[in-house]
């Protein structure tokens, strides 16, 4: 959420100030919130050799050709109120998969 300079010292200023100064853009009785997808484009390709190496070390070599496409348009300037239930990470799947993963491991080492 953008907030105003109201005090003029380019500093970030509502936490200190309780709330007093650099208040946030307000329109419509409400704060200014903008949302804006991007989409990043592109393909990721791994490459590896068989044969081995006098320091014994297989290390891949990663290319990554991005490709980004981004859309401004007024709809993405609106204020919404909408909240988003994605969450950051793998999510729950991979994280249950990765630890029966690691229990049948450790199982095994015993």
């Amino acid at each position: 959420m953008a907030h105003m300079d109201t005090n003029g010292n380019e500093a970030y200023d509502f936490v200190t100030g309780e709330g007093e100064n650099d208040g946030p853009y307000v329109a419509a009785g409400g704060a200014v919130i903008a949302t804006a997808n991007y989409t990043v484009e592109g393909t990721m390709s791994e490459t590896t050799t068989d044969e081995p190496t006098d320091s014994m070390r297989d290390e891949p070599t990663e290319t990554m050709t991005d490709e980004p496409a981004t859309e401004m348009t007024d709809e993405s300037m609106e204020t919404t109120t909408e909240s988003s239930t994605d969450a950051p990470g793998f999510g729950l799947v991979v994280a249950l998969v990765a630890l029966v993963a690691a229990a049948l491991v450790a199982a095994r080492r015993r």
